[in-house]
């Protein structure tokens, strides 16, 4: 299990940036099912030293006006829309819920990193730039696809108790639970969730499970 943040020099054609995402989220899952820290393979002290990776590895500006606080797996942001959703964006909501759900679980290692806090906040902030929405047709999924990330770390309840946090992305997620409610008592609601564009019946329920502790009205 990936111990060490690290990201591609060169953009790839035999889907190393995948297998990152895919081994950044493979930590997240594990430490939303409890798996870890264990004392055989994944120690609190390997966790440890994983956010302090995370922290010393997030990406200053990857080109052009681009914003800093990514977690990019890429060299930089010179690709398709698509892609930048899926090597800049999704590894970044990872790594912000992998910190969040640190500091939710494991406050005493959080506090014993420097620059904890600073860097989550500064993330928090990358990822609200999107609005948390996918590329092209795939929008709403990419809502379903960040909100899913975002909440195994948290992040929805870590706003609630702590705003100062990113008040922007908690107002974000308000207008997200307030648009779902919105849709699912709409008479078009299964013309929205069974577009051509694909299947999202399951999106909006399991989405609002996800923010449930979200006011479900835009203040």
């Amino acid at each position: 299990m990936k111990k060490e943040f690290t990201f591609c020099v060169s953009h790839d054609v035999s889907g190393e940036m995948s297998r990152l995402v895919a081994e950044m989220k493979e930590v997240l899952v594990a430490l939303d099912t409890g798996e870890i820290p264990n004392p055989i393979n994944y120690s609190a002290q390997d966790l440890m030293d994983y956010c302090k990776s995370l922290i010393k590895g997030q990406r200053g500006s990857l080109g052009g006006k681009s914003a800093h606080g990514s977690w990019c797996v890429a060299p930089n942001n010179e690709m398709p829309s698509d892609a930048r959703v899926d090597f800049i964006h999704i590894p970044t909501y990872i790594a912000v819920a992998t910190l969040s759900r640190v500091l939710h679980d494991f406050p005493w290692i959080a506090i014993q990193i420097p620059g904890f806090d600073s860097s989550l906040k500064m993330g928090l902030k990358f990822c609200t730039y999107r609005k948390l929405q996918g590329s092209g047709y795939e929008s709403i999924r990419g809502i379903f696809d960040a909100i899913e990330i975002l909440a195994m770390g948290k992040v929805p309840a870590l706003l609630e108790v702590a705003p100062q946090f990113s008040p922007r992305l908690r107002e974000i997620f308000v207008e997200v639970k307030h648009l779902i409610l919105e849709s699912l008592s709409s008479e078009d609601t299964q013309e929205r969730r069974e577009s051509w564009s694909g299947d999202y019946s399951q999106g909006y329920p399991a989405a609002l499970e996800a923010l449930s502790g979200v006011p479900g009205n835009v203040t």
